[in-house]
């Protein structure tokens, strides 16, 4: 079921399977959509659990910011996110987080969001500030992620990137980072660079007492993998960080039916 929710940042996109007593909830990446998840929706984790994913403002088929610099920062997004979860009554929740998406599931966590778990890939807790951005980041090829403004050669290459070469970019997934609003990627990024700006997302994951679940890939051309392992984390499960061989920043779809696999296993274990 698609629906359009109205929120206080605008008339959010929902896609949701409705049938199943736990609930997880999917946050898509920069300048992305809902449409990155479509191989966990069309797989038999939607016989198992109820699967929700939304596009972000700016995003996908959702509406612009109405406040720009207000709605488009990490905090915002959080509060979006649990401003959706209260609407639909959703519960006995799951927070899967892709790359900013992941950023957003702790802030979402931090704020007081009712989560029973986090599930996070290209994720590295870090922030608010630039502190650990050189640890966690392979900063020379963050380059066009706070980009306002994508020709079709940007779009095409952002795509590459965060989806693992062109052989797995649908039609679909172009056309989500060629709508995404390129302000939001610009404000975003600007707002995270404040210390003040959300949660420590370090000391979050540190002293969490649910569990948090790490699903990475190895490859991932903007993430520093081994920075994972250098944290203390207080709840990782099975206390290891599940790396994906041969695997980029988006391991639910280059490897899908291992990562449907390994979610399913973990909130079935919760």
């Amino acid at each position: 079921m698609n629906k359009l929710i109205n929120t206080k940042a605008g008339k959010i996109a929902v896609t949701d399977t409705v049938a199943g007593e736990q609930c997880i909830l999917f946050i898509h990446g920069n300048s992305c959509s809902k449409t990155v998840f479509e191989k966990q929706f069309e797989s038999d984790l939607t016989k198992q659990y109820r699967l929700v994913a939304l596009d972000l403002p700016g995003h996908g088929d959702s509406e612009n910011a109405i406040n720009p610099t207000q709605d488009y920062t990490i905090p915002a997004y959080a509060k979006l996110v649990s401003e959706i979860v209260e609407q639909m009554q959703l519960s006995s929740l799951i927070l899967v987080g892709w790359s900013l998406g992941g950023h957003i599931a702790i802030e979402a966590a931090a704020q007081g969001l009712g989560a029973r778990a986090l599930v996070i890939s290209g994720t590295p807790p870090i922030g608010p500030g630039l502190e650990h951005m050189n640890e966690a980041f392979n900063m020379e090829n963050l380059g066009n992620t706070s980009k306002p403004e994508f020709d079709e050669n940007d779009v095409q290459d952002f795509a590459n990137s965060v989806m693992g070469g062109p052989k797995l970019v649908t039609s679909e997934l172009k056309q989500a980072v060629a709508r995404a609003d390129g302000v939001s990627r610009q404000i975003m990024l600007q707002a995270a660079a404040d210390p003040n700006s959300g949660h420590n997302q370090r000391q979050f994951i540190e002293s969490w007492q649910k569990p948090i679940a790490v699903f990475q890939g190895i490859d991932d051309p903007f993430i520093q993998s081994a920075y994972f392992n250098s944290l203390n984390w207080n709840n990782l499960w099975r206390n290891k960080i599940d790396f994906f061989e041969n695997t980029g920043h988006a391991p639910f779809w280059q490897e899908s039916r291992k990562y449907n696999d390994l979610l399913s296993c973990f909130v079935g274990n919760l």
